[in-house]
């Protein structure tokens, strides 16, 4: 995220917390840092507030309690929760030109938005549902929205793509389906050509583990 004073902040990977730089150069320097205590392991998606000094974050951890969003500011390292969540989230101004406006983020496939006061970076009601169906096809990917600074809201919908393991020939030819459909981002066969190691996205509590499937009969059980 970039504001009108020529600063970005970012999140490199991996990630030791959010960092700094100046348009104009020089080193990046650390805003925040991983708190390993709440077992955090990445800082991510941040974005400016109207200030320019403030910025929006979300904090993911290994515990689901400690999964949140946050706001910072560039001129201390303190930081304030500010809701439980794993979206990355986005500030909408108010028509009316007040410090009220609205965090737009994603929440049980919906897009919501949540009355929110820039000034004393604080809530200000309770979550507004505006459209179903903006998970894209990788569930731990941001969502696909964005705002304009004069309320014009663009998002994209659809659902999140189950995929199918299959056995295929060399010439191409389906031999068949392995197991039941399910939310893979990789997998790795055993040497032995017995097993199938699934790297398996869990949406309730929002992360990833390690699934292992006998090919005989196309159960797979958590690793």
């Amino acid at each position: 995220t970039w504001n009108r004073d020529g600063v970005t902040v970012f999140s490199p990977y991996p990630t030791e917390g959010l960092f700094r730089v100046s348009a104009g150069g020089g080193p990046p320097a650390p805003l925040t840092k991983l708190d390993l205590s709440r077992r955090e392991n990445s800082h991510r998606w941040p974005t400016f507030l109207p200030d320019g000094r403030h910025f929006l974050f979300v904090v993911r951890s290994a515990q689901s309690e400690n999964r949140a969003i946050y706001v910072g500011s560039l001129d201390s390292d303190k930081t304030t929760r500010l809701m439980s969540g794993t979206s990355n989230v986005l500030y909408a101004s108010s028509p009316s030109g007040s410090s009220r406006g609205f965090l737009l983020f994603e929440h049980d496939g919906w897009l919501v938005a949540r009355p929110f006061d820039a000034r004393r970076l604080e809530l200000a009601g309770e979550p507004i549902p505006i459209a179903p169906k903006v998970k894209g096809s990788d569930p731990l990917a941001a969502g696909t929205f964005t705002v304009s600074e004069t309320g014009v809201l663009a998002y994209g919908s659809g659902t999140t793509a189950l995929r199918q393991l299959a056995w295929i020939d060399r010439v191409g030819k389906s031999l068949g389906a392995v197991g039941t459909p399910g939310l893979f981002i990789g997998f790795a066969l055993s040497p032995d050509g017995k097993r199938v190691a699934l790297d398996l996205v869990n949406l309730e509590p929002g992360g990833r583990e390690i699934w292992l499937m006998e090919l005989a009969h196309g159960v797979a059980s958590r690793l």
